[in-house]
This record gives C-alpha cells, structure tokens and sequence, in this order.
C-alpha cells in the first residue's frame, strides 16, 4: 500500500445519494489504497466543514441544490489550505463547453460517471493525490523559509519601532518575551520570575489598578485591549509604555493566551504632555480674547475656535450638539451656503480668505453688518495667514458695534461742532459789522450834535440858524437814544430780563401810531403804504409800548428795503386761534438762503454783500423776542430777490374785549386827548418852573458837561444846586455844610471813588448828619441788574442816561415831598 495514499480522506459533495455510494464503492475497491470518505450534500455544508477540517482530495457534482460547480470551485479555493486540492468534477455530459469552464475555475478532472470505468477512476485518483502531496511538499518547503525571512523582519521591524512582544500562558502563568520587550520593560532576568505578578508589580502604583481591570476585561469577554501605562528603570526615570493585544480561549471557553505588543512611547507622551500644555496655553489665550476667532486649516475646515465664539454662537441659536460639531465644519462652504440679509458679506468673506490662503492677500480685513432682531450690529473681519505651521488662517470678527456708535456720534459732534463754529465765526463776523456799524451810527448824530454846538457858540448866527441847530440836536440826541434803547433792549433779551407791562390793548390804534410815526419817511420816498384793520382782530392782552416797537421795526424794515414809488401793506385780521398783522412790501426781497438768518442778532440781508441799508441789525431780533414774549410767532416769506417780503405775527386772541386804558401815552385810543404829545412835553406841560423853589441839591459827576446839564435842569426849576466832581467832595458838602442838603444827585461811574460807595458811605452817618438825605442816581447802565444794584446801595430812584429834564424834575419833587403845580386841572 503506497504510504501517499494511505489514511488519506476524500470529501464527496453530492446530493444524489446513489451516485455517491457508486463513486465511494468504485475507490474502495483499490488495493493500494486505504480512503476515508466524509458526504455532503450542499456546497454551503462542504464549505462550512472545509474551514475547520482538512481533506486531500474532493469529488464535487456539477449541479447541487443550493450552488453550481463554477460557485462552488470558487468557494473552496478561496479556503486558504484549499487551494491546491485536486477537485473531480462529475458532469452529466462531457462537453467542451461544460468542461473548459471548470478546468479553468480550478478541476483537475471533469468527468461522467457513466463513461468511466473503476479501474481508470482510481488511477486517476492516485496520481491526483501523489502530484498533491509532492506540491504540498514544496509549499510546505516554501512555507518554512518564508517564515524564517518573515520572523527576521519582524525582529528588524519590531527593532526598529522600539516595540516588543509577550506571551502570557494563562494555565501555566508563565510570561515569554521576544524582539527587546524585556528591555522595552525594563525587566532584568535575575529580578523576574517570569509571572503576570511580577509583570505588573513594575508598573507605576497609580497605574497598577487601571492595567489589571482591563487585562481582566479581556480574560472575561475576549475583547481586544489596549492601555497606556507607567514603569521606572533602575535610575528611576519614568518611562511610558503602550500594549495592546488579544485572549485566546479553548473550546470550552476557558482562557489559553494572552498575547501582546509592546512599545515605548516615552517621547510621545512627553511631546504630547508638551503639546497639551501649549495648546491650553493657546486655547486659553484664544479664550481671553474678546473677538470671536476661529483657526482654519488650509482647506477651511475648522480646527479651533474660542470662548468668545461659542459664546455669540449659543446665544444666536446655535445648540450645544450643534455647536459641538463644528470643528470640522468647512467655514467656507458654510458662508457660500448662508442666505438672507448677510448673503453678500459672507460671499465677500468667503472670497477674502480662499485670497489669504492662496496668498494672493497677506491680509484680509472688513466690516459689515450683521443686525439682530433687537440690535443694530456691525463687526470687524480679520484673516490672517498660518505661515509657519502647515497653513491655515486665523478668522476674528470683533464686535464694533459701540465703535459705530461713538464713530456716529463723534461724527455727529464734529458735524455740530463745524456747525457752531461756522455759527460763532459768522457770529464773530456779525459782531465786527456791528461794533463797525455802531461806531458810524453813534458818531453820526454825536458828530451833529458837536457840530450844531460849535454854530450855536458863533455868536454870528441868527435866530433862524439858532432854532435849526437845536432841531438838528435834538433830533440826533434822540436818534443816538434810540440805538443805545435797542442795545440796551438787546442786553436785556440776552439777560432774560426784558419785562412786558401788559394791559388790554386795541391793536389798530398801536398800528396806526406806528403808521404815523413811519409816514413822513414813507412820503419822502414816495411810497403808498397803507393799512387794512379788521375790527373783530382788534383786541389782544400785552404791553403797548412794545407792540408798537414790533410794528414800527417792522415797518421801519419795510421801508428801508423798498424802491422809491413801491409800496408798503399793513395787514390786520383774525386767523383763529390767533390775529394776524401781517406787513407786505414789494422791495428788494430776501434770498433763499438768507431767509433762515433774518431774525439772528447783527444780521442783515445783505451783510453778505457788504452793501448795508443802515442800522444795527437788531430790530428783527428784538420784533421775534417780544413776539414770542406775548405767546406768538413770527415768520417771513419771500419768493426771492426783487420779489418783495411778508412777515407775519400771529398773536392770542383775547375772547373777550376790554375796554383800553387811555392813561398809555401815547398809545391810549383813537382819541384826540394828548394824542401827539411827545412825553417830555408833555411833563414839561404839568411841571411849574418853580416846583423846585427852595430846594438845595447836590449834584456829583466827574464829567463837567454832564454835571453842568444836571445843575442846569434843576436850577431852571428853581432848586439850588451845588456841583462836586468827585465822590469826596460831594460827602464835604453834605456833612460840612450849615445843614444838610434836601437832595443827592450822583453819577455812578467815576474816578477813585463811584457812586455806589459814596452812597453808602453817606448811608453810614446819623440822620443830623445827611444818613437819610434822599438820592438819585444817575448812570449810563440801564439793564435791570444795575436798577437793582442801585436801589440796593441807599439810592431812592434810578434814572438812566441821558436824562430827560422833566422826568428828573418831576423825580427830584417827588422825593422831596414838594406839590407838583399842574397846567391841567
């Protein structure tokens, strides 16, 4: 019996019963042969049974109930010890086309049981067996020495990794190791008994715990394991290790080996511990920063982002699991992707970076909106390149949205600032005009005045000369007041101290006085000015004087800028809840852009041009003041230059009409009683040239002319008078005298001593020495604060200047308790 064959067992996969038995009684009857025979009869049993036992040859049907032969040849020669069994393939039929395909799959023989005689099977058989176990051989041969090489690679490899390995008997607890792992471990021959005791008691204390609970998971559900642990050498220098392996287990499922692969992982532990440390190093910096940031590797995913933008990302929606994932999110395809309100910016940021990361751009910078349901937002983009470190870009977005605040309003405040300083330099301007109109409109009368003087001190000039140079003197002096009245007015307008004395007031008659005082300078032009007063727009509550003083300004104003032969209308009606005087003219006409400077102090139309009408720019500032005094409004309309101008004065009605006071001169009612009476006449007409008889008065001013005037007035009313031009000499004659003086009058402003600490010194003294003697004081200062100031010092009255004679005459009878002769009884 050939020694090949015997004991060698045949796999017959068939699933027709009778041709099996046929084919296993055939090759039973060989004499040199000593066959075993294992049956199946499906290709998925065969294959099942192929991956746990070995057979040397295998008879295969072409056709079986759950596979073909060409599936079934390619089964078993996927089995690794299958691949180089001879395979007997019956076929019903012995077909080229049915044989050639199954030859080429992997059959060493295709034939039909019918057409095949014992003899030639089991020669067949034979030889197939032989030829197997010579190939078998060879591998075998070839088997050894490629593990030979593969066992001197992998001690290089193992060498070369630093990595060792073990083996754990688990029944025998005996430990074996190979390629440098007691090295690696740090474990000396004459220190280890070579158990997993001994193993374990080298690893570091704090680690002992964890590595025996996970070798014990293995050893009780066969999971792979791997762990990280500690051990010290003989120096005492701390190593890490890395194993990881498997358990094998017995058929009972008892525990057998353990086996494992070692490595030292000292220095990437250490890097990784130094890595760690500057990465929360960098995290932590990241984190403290107020910009939301985001690291981009060089493709635009993600890498890292901080506190700042986890932070805005939670409370804008975003929810922790999302937030969660995005490391790794691709930003760039994110703002590709956005949509709504933002989708500009993102493509534009979009854009910025792909330039950065192609270094295109070093730098990448914008701001842009992103706005809340709640707040207006904007945000600072920055890019920034990862030169040094693979690539990349660091993404910032700062909130700037307080910076835009504070840029607006800074704006805001610079704009307001060029406003009011455009504002004060025109004012400034203004001002120079003034204080350059002032000074001609005050010199004119003043140098009519000095000039007629020096006339009237021609003892040449005769009678009709005289009288025209008093007119003239008169007629300056008072047009001198009246602009010193409208500066004075002014002041108390920018004090906050003009006062209204406000009675029921018939409205016509306060405009056809005006009317009156305005027509001579109307005819002198020859303009038709003219008046329409409704009689229901008659009666108003205020104070006459300076409704007048709002007409004739207005008037006055009308005049001044209409062409000779134009025309001037005054306009009286009611425009409920309010009446309306409304003063028309077809002058010259105001620019647009002039319109909202007309009623600013110092300002005139043509202040622009340098071609001024006269006067000091302050009529119309005082007409809007004491109109909005009385609870009304001023405005003007004009359709521009050469097109004339209308301002109109809406004032309360008063809804139930009084009956005037007729003791306001000279503004009473339509009446002819003192009418025309100029106030100083009319005082003159009520005072006795001896009202003053027997009275002694003091009269104080360090300026000659004016204490001479002063005597002048009040000698003429038969005081006696004695002059002082100082404060000193004025308190020698009241205390010196033989008795004291019936009245002090004194200036206020003068040299060394003014007038204020003479009457207080004077205030001082007893009674029998002049301490009570009535005093006026006489001063250049008219603001109400300076009345006060005086009353306050010792004065009694307070008379501004330049004096009105009879107001002082009529004011030193007063105080001296003397009757006042009347010419009207």
């Amino acid at each position: 019996m050939n020694s090949t064959l015997s004991g060698s067992t045949i796999l017959i996969v068939d699933s027709d019963v009778k041709r099996s038995r046929l084919l296993k009684t055939s090759l039973q009857k060989d004499p040199d042969s000593d066959y075993s025979f294992i049956e199946k009869g499906t290709c998925s049993a065969a294959i099942e049974l192929l991956q746990t036992v070995s057979v040397n040859a295998i008879f295969l049907a072409e056709s079986l109930s759950d596979s073909r032969a060409l599936t079934s040849i390619a089964a078993i020669c996927g089995i690794a010890h299958c691949q180089e069994l001879p395979i007997f393939v019956t076929v019903e039929a012995e077909e080229p086309e049915t044989v050639t395909p199954l030859l080429k799959a992997g059959a060493s023989f295709c034939f039909s049981s019918a057409n095949i005689s014992s003899s030639l099977l089991q020669q067949l058989v034979r030889h197939a067996l032989v030829t197997s176990d010579a190939r078998q051989v060879q591998v075998a041969h070839k088997n050894i020495t490629l593990n030979i090489q593969l066992e001197e690679r992998l001690r290089l490899a193992f060498e070369a990794a630093r990595m060792g390995y073990w083996e754990w008997d688990i029944p025998t607890d005996r430990m074996r190791w190979r390629y440098q792992a007691e090295e690696i471990f740090g474990i000396q021959d004459e220190q280890f008994n070579g158990t997993m005791d001994a193993v374990l008691a080298l690893i570091h204390p704090e680690d002992q715990r964890r590595v025996r609970q996970i070798l014990h998971t293995s050893l009780e559900t066969g999971e792979d394991y791997k762990f990280e642990f500690r051990v010290s050498d003989n120096s005492r220098r701390i190593r890490w290790l890395t194993s990881n392996g498997r358990t094998f287990f017995d058929q009972n499922g008892n525990p057998l080996l353990m086996i494992g692969v070692l490595r030292d992982v000292t220095e990437r532990v250490i890097t990784g511990l130094n890595l760690s440390a500057s990465q929360q190093l960098n995290q932590a910096i990241l984190d403290s920063l107020p910009e939301h940031i985001a690291v981009l590797d060089k493709t635009g995913k993600i890498m890292a982002i901080n506190k700042a933008w986890q932070d805005f990302a939670l409370a804008n929606g975003i929810g922790p699991e999302e937030l969660h994932g995005t490391i790794g999110t691709n930003y760039l395809d994110v703002c590709e992707a956005a949509t709504g309100d933002c989708s500009e910016e993102a493509a534009i940021v979009c854009d910025g970076i792909r330039s950065v990361l192609k270094g295109i751009v070093d730098h990448f910078r914008l701001e842009y909106p992103c706005h809340s349901p709640t707040e207006q937002r904007w945000f600072l983009l920055q890019v920034t390149p990862l030169v040094h470190i693979g690539g990349g870009v660091v993404v910032s977005h700062l909130n700037i949205t307080e910076r835009r605040k504070i840029e607006a309003q800074m704006g805001a405040l610079l704009s307001e600032a060029q406003r009011a300083r455009e504002s004060a330099e025109n004012a400034n301007r203004a001002k120079d005009e003034f204080i350059a109109q002032i000074t001609h409109d005050l010199r004119s009368p003043l140098s009519a005045v000095l000039g007629w003087a020096k006339v009237l001190k021609n003892k040449k000039a005769n009678e009709q000369i005289r009288e025209e140079a008093i007119q003239a003197i008169i007629e300056s002096a008072e047009k001198q007041t009246n602009l010193i009245e409208d500066l004075l007015d002014i002041s108390r307008v920018a004090a906050g101290q003009l006062r209204l004395d406000v009675v029921p007031v018939s409205l016509s008659a306060v405009i056809r006085s005006a009317m009156d005082v305005m027509q001579p300078a109307c005819d002198a032009k020859g303009i038709d000015c003219t008046t329409e007063l409704a009689t229901d727009a008659d009666a108003v509550t205020g104070d006459p004087v300076r409704l007048e003083q709002v007409i004739w300004n207005l008037v006055s104003n009308a005049v001044k800028f209409t062409p000779n032969k134009g025309k001037v209308k005054v306009r009286l009606e009611r425009a409920d809840p309010y009446v309306r005087i409304t003063v028309n003219d077809t002058g010259c006409g105001i620019k647009p852009e002039h319109l909202p400077f007309i009623f600013e102090r110092y300002w005139q139309p043509d202040s622009f041009s340098g071609k001024r009408k006269g006067g000091l720019g302050l009529g119309l500032s005082l007409v809007k003041y004491i109109v909005e005094l009385h609870g009304g409004t001023v405005a003007v309309e004009s359709e521009g230059e050469n097109k004339g101008a209308t301002f109109i004065v809406n004032l309360p009605y008063r809804a139930v009409r009084l009956q005037p006071r007729e003791d306001i001169l000279p503004l009473a009612t339509n009446s002819n009683v003192a009418e025309d009476i100029e106030p100083d006449l009319f005082l003159e007409s009520v005072m006795s040239s001896s009202a003053l008889e027997g009275i002694e008065v003091v009269v104080v001013d360090d300026e000659p002319s004016a204490r001479e005037l002063v005597a002048e007035i009040l000698r003429q009313h038969g005081a006696t008078v004695k002059k002082a031009e100082s404060a000193a000499t004025a308190f020698d004659l009241i205390t010196e005298g033989e008795r004291v003086p019936d009245l002090l009058v004194s200036d206020i402003s003068m040299p060394d001593e003014d007038g204020y600490m003479l009457i207080r010194k004077i205030r001082n003294l007893p009674r029998s020495k002049g301490g009570a003697i009535p005093a006026v004081a006489l001063t250049a200062f008219g603001r109400m604060e300076d009345r006060v100031r005086a009353l306050s010092a010792g004065f009694q009255m307070h008379l501004p200047k330049p004096v009105e004679p009879a107001e002082l005459a009529l004011v030193a009878a007063n105080l001296t308790n003397r009757e006042i002769k009347t010419l009207v009884n």
